[in-house]
């Protein structure tokens, strides 16, 4: 039996990260009510139990074609329903006055659009010599991938930029996550038209590198507001 070994330790790294970064979040989130910390909160949190799903999936049905695509549905409706939140995120930075309810009711309904792609489209997942599972999805499914990821991901990560370059006080824990979410699309991008299942190395290095910075920007902004 060939098992995805980065795809498991790469899932279950990223689901650690997310609940750590949520767990920190929702420690701020109880000393102040913030709108801001409640929605990065359930970001994080949809999105690492997107990604845990799909851990186990690749864990327990390593060489089960339909199951790991069941399970690839499945973990990205969650992933997918996090970058909703981070479209809710960017206009609360930029637009406090658009209804929040709005942008979820609309893109929840985007995320089951998605998964019905997901259904029409079905893969056939394989695992390739460097013991990588390749999802094989149909261009129209990269291609639906690829928009979700960069509308929840790039336009909060430039709302983080702007706040960095306009308050000197969030400067360094913002800077940490506009480049934390820039380069977790980047990796996205790479890993729906880069080809990177073939190069163990580039699956692994640049959103180890984003993620570690998420937890610091978490920490740092968590401490930076306790004091």
């Amino acid at each position: 039996m060939i098992y995805p070994v980065y795809n498991i330790f790469y899932s279950f790294f990223v689901a650690i990260a997310l609940f750590f970064t949520s767990w920190r979040i929702q420690l701020y989130y109880r000393k102040t009510l913030s709108p801001l910390a409640k929605h990065f909160r359930d970001m994080s949190l949809s999105a690492g139990i997107g990604d845990l799903i799909k851990a186990f999936t690749f864990v327990l049905f390593a060489n089960n074609p339909l199951a790991l695509g069941i399970g690839a549905i499945i973990g990205g409706m969650f992933v997918f329903t996090a970058y909703v939140f981070g479209v809710v995120i960017f206009f609360y930075l930029v637009s406090p006055t658009v209804s929040s309810k709005k942008i979820i009711t609309v893109g929840l309904a985007l995320v089951v659009l998605v998964a019905l792609c997901h259904i029409k489209f079905f893969s056939q997942p394989e695992i390739n010599e460097n013991g990588i599972i390749e999802f094989n999805f149909s261009p129209f499914t990269k291609i639906a991938l690829f928009l979700f990821s960069t509308a929840g991901l790039l336009p909060l990560s430039i709302a983080f930029i702007r706040e960095a370059v306009i308050s000197r006080r969030l400067r360094i824990r913002s800077g940490f996550a506009a480049f934390a979410l820039l380069f977790i699309a980047i990796a996205n991008s790479f890993q729906f038209f880069g080809g990177v299942q073939h190069d163990p190395l580039a699956f692994l290095i640049l959103p180890a590198i984003a993620y570690v910075m998420l937890i610091i920007a978490v920490i740092l902004r968590v401490e930076a507001t306790s004091v």
